[in-house]
C-alpha cells in the first residue's frame, strides 16, 4: 500500500528522502530538541548549547522502559530513499548534503557517507540506506 512504520529512540534519526527534498526527519528524543520545541532556545543558540547531547531516552539493557516515537509514512514512491543514522553522522553532514546526496546511486551514496564520517566525526557513526521500490 506504499506506506511504511518507521521508529526511533534516542538521537538517532530516520529520513525520508526523495529527489533530493526531505520529505520526513524524525525529532530528537534530546534536551536541545526539547527547548527548540518548546521556543526556549533558538536555533542560532543551538550550535553551541553545552547540553545539546544530553538525551531522554535510549537503547540499554533488558527491561530499559522505552516510549519510542513513531510514525506512518504515505505515498512512498519508487527511488525514495530513507536514511537511518547515529549521531555521529550528524557530525559531517548537514541535512541539505544529506538530502543531496541520495541522488546518486546506493553504493556510491554509502561510500561518501563512510568516508566523510571517518574524516570528520569525534563519535561513533552506523547508518543504513533503504531504496524503495516499486512492487
Amino acid at each position: 500500500d506504499n506506506h511504511a512504520w518507521i521508529g526511533w529512540v534516542g538521537d538517532s534519526r530516520v529520513y525520508h528522502i526523495r529527489n533530493g527534498q526531505i520529505l520526513f526527519r524524525s525529532k530528537d528524543h534530546s534536551l536541545l530538541q526539547l527547548l527548540l520545541d518548546n521556543e526556549d532556545l533558538s536555533e542560532r543558540e543551538a550550535d553551541s548549547y553545552p547540553m545539546k547531547h544530553v538525551i531522554y531516552q535510549a537503547l540499554g539493557p533488558k527491561g530499559t522502559r522505552l516510549n519510542p516515537s513513531v510514525e506512518r509514512i504515505e505515498n512512498i514512491e519508487h527511488d525514495d530513499v530513507f536514511l537511518l543514522a547515529s549521531d555521529g553522522v550528524f557530525e559531517a553532514w548537514d541535512d541539505m548534503e544529506l538530502a543531496y546526496l541520495t541522488n546518486q546511486n546506493m553504493s556510491d551514496l554509502a561510500d561518501q557517507l563512510y568516508a566523510r564520517c571517518l574524516e570528520r566525526s569525534s563519535d561513533n557513526f552506523t547508518f543504513t540506506l533503504v531504496k524503495a521500490l516499486s512492487q
